[in-house]
């Protein structure tokens, strides 16, 4: 089975600062403009803990959880020039920041936490289940689902200090219940997610970062009495949030809102089987519409788009005609260059890269990285934008699955380099991936080469860095020596 990976990030990433010891007279005020990133890694006598990468150097933040015990650092986000985080010392979860140094990093609240969600909504595995999940950046402070032991898992806000960490509200009321807020995102003037109240089950919510502000958008499935419409993957485009959702009579299907109740509505119901679903997924905006994946019942799960209208909700393209309904199961969408990237399979080639501009001519196969056998798959994946190509791992039936680029032609795409010589696999994959799946890293500034994550004969997974040439791929640092991983992937989907 495949692991989705889907992100479009730019070498140059959000714009924070971080307060670096070294960068300024004062470490707690000056701001670096040197590229940096944060990334939760073990050298093997430590556990997983938070790491910097900084000219060339990878050195190790705190350890926090003391000893061979793994603090697993994960959701690092930016807020007000530090770094917030969720991380265990071994006695307590709780939420961390950091401004870079040991002395910087500290515990602002404790939390409970259990085990990782690895199937939170089948894309994304970033909610952690009974405790913390992701944090979320809305109107200068961070948003995120936690467990304080008393009121169950609900919606809390932060600042970055202990007095400004407190819950939104208590969505369900019933002693010790859990709402679990999940899928946060930002449109307008609002947060919106799927939580419960304990009464009308998994539904749309909102908040304004008040507890009076925070309230059910729509009761959706009125099916039954606490049914739920499970709404997910929140998209904000032109001024509305799309998203999947079931009434519990059309199965689940596109739905749209503008943040009311009254403009809360089914956009259109692509299967239109009674009671059957379409599974809307992976939505992406690209030049005014929104592109996604489906299955009307009859052709599979194929590419769509909708320009917000039901009449302008079409499929782009029946690419997989080969079985009569089998799909082409598009995935891993990114936008490169005003075009849409994706895996798919047209029923003969396997699973290789395409492309699509919109149209239905436009959509064609870029090109069969895998020819080492009829119908074989290169699963290429993982895709990262970066100094104006776009890099993704693939397998090419030879080499195992290793990194490879493209400028967006047949000719231009190519394998980086074979990490991992022969056929086994180096995993190649960019740091930013973590930082989209899991954020098990953060990134920040210009780099002028690309921070991977990769394993070869002698190495477990470890940081590698390229220039996008084989001669320019190297091995940044074996942090953990020998065949061991340096790399922690906690957190991310399996």
């Amino acid at each position: 089975m495949r692991t989705t990976l889907r992100l479009a990030l730019a070498g140059t990433m959000a714009a924070a600062c971080f307060a670096l010891a070294g960068c300024g007279n004062d470490a707690a005020t000056q701001q670096t403009t040197t590229p940096f990133a944060v990334v939760a890694m073990t050298d093997g006598t430590t556990g997983a803990e938070p790491y910097l990468v900084k000219d060339g150097a990878v050195t190790l933040i705190k350890d926090i959880n003391p000893g061979s015990g793994d603090s697993n650092p994960i959701g690092f986000t930016p807020l007000n020039g530090k770094i917030c985080f969720f991380a265990s010392d071994g006695t307590n979860y709780g939420l961390w920041v950091t401004d870079g140094t040991a002395a910087g990093t500290t515990q602002v609240k404790t939390f409970q936490a259990n085990n990782v969600d690895k199937a939170a909504n089948a894309t994304i595995a970033k909610q952690i289940s009974g405790g913390p999940a992701e944090l979320t950046a809305f109107n200068g402070k961070l948003y995120f689902a936690a467990n304080d032991g008393t009121n169950g898992t609900e919606l809390w806000v932060t600042d970055g200090t202990a007095t400004g960490t407190v819950m939104v509200k208590d969505i369900n009321t019933t002693a010790g219940a859990s709402s679990y807020p999940r899928s946060l995102a930002v449109m307008g003037s609002k947060l919106y997610f799927s939580a419960t109240d304990g009464t009308n089950g998994y539904e749309l919510w909102a908040s304004d970062g008040t507890s009076a502000g925070t309230a059910m958008v729509k009761d959706i499935n009125t099916s039954s009495a606490g049914a739920s419409s499970y709404p997910g993957g929140f998209t904000a485009m032109n001024g509305k949030l799309y998203f999947q959702a079931n009434d519990g009579v059309n199965g689940y299907e596109l739905w749209v809102t503008n943040g009311t109740a009254d403009g809360t509505v089914m956009l259109k119901d692509i299967n239109t089987t009674a009671g059957a679903s379409s599974y809307p997924l992976y939505f992406t905006p690209m030049g005014g519409k929104l592109y996604f994946r489906a299955d009307d019942g009859v052709n599979g799960s194929e590419l769509w788009v909708t320009d917000g209208t039901a009449s302008g909700t079409t499929m782009v393209k029946d690419i997989n005609t080969a079985t009569a309904g089998a799909g082409s199961s598009p995935d891993s969408f990114t936008v490169f260059n005003g075009k849409l990237y994706f895996d798919a399979t047209d029923g003969t080639h396997g699973y290789e890269l395409w492309v699509s501009d919109g149209t239905e001519a436009g959509t064609v196969m870029l090109k069969d990285i895998n020819t080492a056998t009829a119908g074989a798959s290169s699963y290429p994946d993982s895709f990262t934008i970066f100094n104006g190509k776009l890099y993704f791992n693939a397998d090419d039936g030879v080499h195992g699955t290793e990194l490879w680029v493209t400028d967006g032609t047949d000719a231009g795409t190519a394998m980086v380099a074979d990490i991992y010589p022969g056929s086994s696999s180096s995993g190649a994959v960019a740091i930013q991936v973590f930082a989209s799946m899991s954020n098990t890293s953060y990134l920040y500034g210009n780099f002028t080469t690309l921070l991977l994550s990769a394993s070869d004969a002698d190495h477990g997974l470890e940081l590698w860095t390229t220039d996008g040439t084989a001669a320019g791929t190297k091995l940044l640092k074996d942090l953990n020596p020998g065949t061991g991983d340096g790399i922690s992937l906690f957190g991310m989907k399996g």
